[in-house]
């Protein structure tokens, strides 16, 4: 049987992703090159997308990326000893597996080009969800040693190998999000708006970002992000002051989704066909749990297992509830 190395390369489809508070599309000059040299490997590209020396933002726009369609994403800038470079620190937590020899071998290149300032670069990589994840210095420089040295010789034979793997169970809270119409959208900011106590608990998510659903926007939280097993994954839909809880389990328990006007159950999710032919209680569905449904009547929301029902409180009490309960999982 041939080795992985002796295969054939295939295209990846590649997200590159700019760190800099201080560059723009047009005076960014790093990301650029990374698209032009993985699409010269025959590689397809999106971005560069850019954003700011911010652990925030940085975390959500590669959670946004794993949860996608790329296969590989490079991030270039944020690695020095300056307080405002993040990268490595953002990065390194998501990794389930660091390529450590990446990094040396890296600073070991680039000092035989630079002399003893490499020991200043935190360049990382490594596999998250099952993707390589590199994080470059932001010089052109530095990218351009990183790709051809390192990391295009090396991809065909990490694809290669982790086509093996399976990092997630099939369907999940992806797959939830596909069966209401939506898709995962860019980074977003806690929105404004939520009940008092429940910001508190979800500025604890590690990523944060828009979903875009059939009947409107909404925004999702992951505990500590969006990819690895066993996060914990939140969507809250509509807006301020009455927003709707649309509850996505960690990995591997069932997924339950809900939306107004219906129930989309992914397993055995307790009391739906008790919800469907109404018998089980009136109101209209606010949210879901993998063993429950809660409903909302009139100025209320209660959780019903398809035995009894637990009253909630309002609304804002009920997510309140909910989103420390699900912080704690």
């Amino acid at each position: 049987m041939p080795h992985p190395h002796d295969r054939p390369p295939r295209a990846l489809r590649v997200h590159v992703v700019t760190v800099s508070t201080s560059r723009d599309a047009g005076s960014d000059r790093s990301g650029p090159l990374l698209r032009q040299l993985a699409e010269s490997a025959g590689h397809t590209v999106s971005g560069p997308e850019l954003v700011p020396d911010d652990p925030l933002a940085i975390g959500a726009a590669l959670d946004a990326a794993l949860a996608g369609a790329a296969e590989v994403v490079l991030l270039t800038g944020g690695t020095g000893v300056s307080a405002r470079d993040q990268t490595p620190a953002v990065v390194a937590p998501r990794l389930d597996r660091v390529l450590p020899g990446f990094g040396e071998l890296f600073r070991m290149l680039s000092w035989q080009e630079v002399g003893s300032k490499a020991m200043a670069s935190s360049a990382v990589g490594g596999l998250a969800g099952g993707k390589p994840v590199f994080a470059l210095p932001g010089s052109t420089a530095a990218c351009r040693l990183a790709m051809e040295k390192l990391i295009l010789p090396e991809l065909p034979h990490l694809a290669a190998e982790l086509v093996k793997e399976t990092p997630l169970p099939p369907g999940g809270w992806r797959a939830a999000l596909v069966e209401l119409g939506g898709r995962l959208g860019s980074a977003a900011p806690l929105p404004e708006g939520l009940p008092a106590g429940v910001a508190d608990v979800l500025r604890t998510a590690g990523a944060v970002a828009t979903a875009h659903l059939r009947d409107g926007d909404g925004v999702v939280f992951g505990f500590p992000d969006f990819i690895r097993p066993g996060a914990r994954v939140l969507l809250l839909a509509g807006g301020a002051p009455d927003w709707s809880l649309l509850a996505l389990h960690r990995f591997p328990v069932r997924v339950g989704v809900g939306r107004v006007g219906g129930y989309l159950p992914h397993g055995d999710a307790a009391g739906e066909a008790e919800l469907r032919t109404g018998r089980a209680t009136e109101g209209v569905l606010w949210g879901v749990e993998s063993a429950a449904v809660l409903v909302r009547a009139g100025g209320a929301v209660g959780r019903w297992d398809g035995h009894r029902r637990v009253d909630l409180g309002t609304p804002a009490q009920a997510l309140a509830t909910v989103a420390l309960e699900w912080s704690r999982r």
